[in-house]
């Protein structure tokens, strides 16, 4: 049960990278590196805490939660964008 530390807060924060890309402003950028960078350090965490098998499914759900994000948060985007 140790995953859930680390793959519920991978889902979220991946799917506020992905949204991130679609927004518009200023701040758009550091708000990606310090994305991507959170969610690097949870891959890590998920390595050191649950072993080489879960980190490995960490860097690869990044990858898949990623890809299957882009869709949904360019629809939710434009929605904010609106507004």
């Amino acid at each position: 049960m140790n995953w859930l530390i680390w793959a519920i807060p991978l889902v979220i924060i991946v799917f506020l990278w992905s949204l991130n890309e679609f927004m518009r402003g200023k701040l758009t950028q550091i708000v990606s590196g310090i994305l991507a960078l959170t969610i690097f350090l949870l891959v890590v965490v998920a390595f050191v805490f649950s072993g080489w098998l879960f980190g490995l499914g960490a860097l690869i759900g990044a990858f898949v939660f990623g890809a299957l994000f882009h869709y949904p948060a360019g629809i939710i985007a434009s929605k904010f964008i609106k507004y």
